[in-house]
């Protein structure tokens, strides 16, 4: 991960103070998939940024953990989300699915996270999507 790209705070266009944008994608997306995601117990975004997509999920789902590495976006997701409602981790990808537990039933969005990875490191997240990891499963 390039931290100094991180670091300078360049993606200040994508601050979203509301959820408009969020639960248009949301639309898209739940008329794109024909799955219930009512099922899911647990949700997580990878690579959550400054939030601008997170606002649907808290409207959606009960439990949702945003994931992000950047210390200074977590500050953002901290001044804009409930901490009983979402929990936030500074975390990378890489270091959440080897130290966490994913329980059953989860559920994964990475909105804006593909583009940051290098080609290796997208191959190991969708291996981690596809088979879990060792402490826990995916459904």
């Amino acid at each position: 991960m390039n931290k100094d790209y991180f670091s300078q705070d360049t993606h200040k266009y994508m601050y979203c103070s509301d959820g408009i944008f969020s639960e248009f994608i949301y639309s898209l997306i739940t008329k794109t998939f024909a799955d219930d995601f009512k099922k899911y117990s647990q949700v997580y975004e990878i690579g959550a940024g400054m939030g601008r997509f997170s606002f649907a999920l808290l409207n959606h789902f009960h439990k949702v953990c945003l994931i992000e590495p950047s210390e200074s976006y977590v500050a953002v997701l901290n001044q804009l989300f409930d901490k009983e409602q979402v929990t936030i981790m500074n975390t990378s990808m890489e270091e959440f699915f080897k130290n966490t537990s994913i329980p059953p039933k989860s559920l994964f969005f990475n909105f804006h996270l593909l583009h940051h990875l290098t080609l290796e490191q997208r191959k190991e997240f969708f291996n981690y999507l596809r088979i879990g990891t060792s402490s826990g499963s995916i459904s």
